[in-house]
């Protein structure tokens, strides 16, 4: 599936670099995704799946992030299920949204709601070496709290205010892989194409808001047997002032 990806990544790159001169200024997201989807759609029917079924948009549930938006492209089998998620960006100083994107990605596919998970973005030539966000298309193992949650934690906090949905916890480690590079000539301006996939590393999550494990919150915040003292009936009475007390309200004075 990630080969089928890249190789519609190519065709994508064909696609919207052919365009040239003719390509819609400014370049954007719903630009790619077509150019992607139909590039997708050509690479699935070639192969010998051709059962498989490209859509956008798609509607997702995720656990640890109720109402998250939909994903951008779903390849879905005959059953309906999903295959493989793709997440797109494109245009002018857009890379550093691909915080929200990994994080999401990542949370898909630790609840194993696509074999598949990457993100895949197009943007300016000379924004790559030195744009945030673009460290994600690199091929790297990323701690969420120190290395994401963290490092970007005003971009995180930008996507924060700007949308209603948000994530309570998150797996613990991303491992991002990269699988391509494409040029662009857009205007006559280079661009480059990237593709990543996102995996979950690790089967512990981390709170977003205290960086706290979910095996640690389990340990500090939820009781098990033992950790109470449980009073006998001979101590609850002599504590309220005699047997006949137990299960009254206590009275207070005005």
């Amino acid at each position: 599936m990630i080969a089928a990806v890249a190789s519609a990544g190519e065709m994508a790159r064909v696609e919207v670099g052919s365009l040239g001169a003719h390509a819609p200024l400014p370049l954007k997201e719903a630009h790619l995704q077509g150019a992607f989807v139909d590039a997708l759609r050509a690479t699935i029917e070639s192969t010998s799946n051709p059962t498989l079924v490209v859509k956008p948009n798609k509607s997702i549930l995720l656990a640890n992030w109720p109402g998250v938006g939909p994903v951008d492209v779903a390849v879905l089998n005959e059953n309906t299920d999903p295959e493989a998620f793709v997440e797109l960006k494109c245009g002018l100083a857009t890379l550093h949204n691909c915080v929200w994107d990994v994080a999401k990605m990542d949370t898909a596919h630790a609840e194993e709601k696509a074999q598949v998970t990457l993100l895949a973005a197009a943007a300016p030539a000379s924004e790559w070496p030195r744009a945030a966000g673009a460290e994600f298309f690199e091929t790297l193992v990323w701690a969420t709290w120190t290395d994401v949650l963290v490092r970007y934690r005003k971009l995180w906090g930008f996507w924060k205010k700007d949308v209603k949905t948000h994530p309570k916890m998150l797996p613990k480690i991303i491992r991002t892989t990269g699988v391509g590079a494409e040029p662009l000539l857009i205007h006559g301006e280079r661009w480059e194409f990237r593709v990543v996939s996102v995996s979950a590393d690790s089967p512990d999550w981390v709170d977003v808001e205290s960086g706290m494990t979910l095996e640690r919150w389990e340990d500090h915040f939820t009781s098990q047997e033992g950790d109470f003292e449980i009073l006998s009936r001979e101590q609850v009475a002599e504590i309220l002032g005699g047997e006949e007390n137990i299960g009254k309200l206590p009275r207070y004075e005005a």
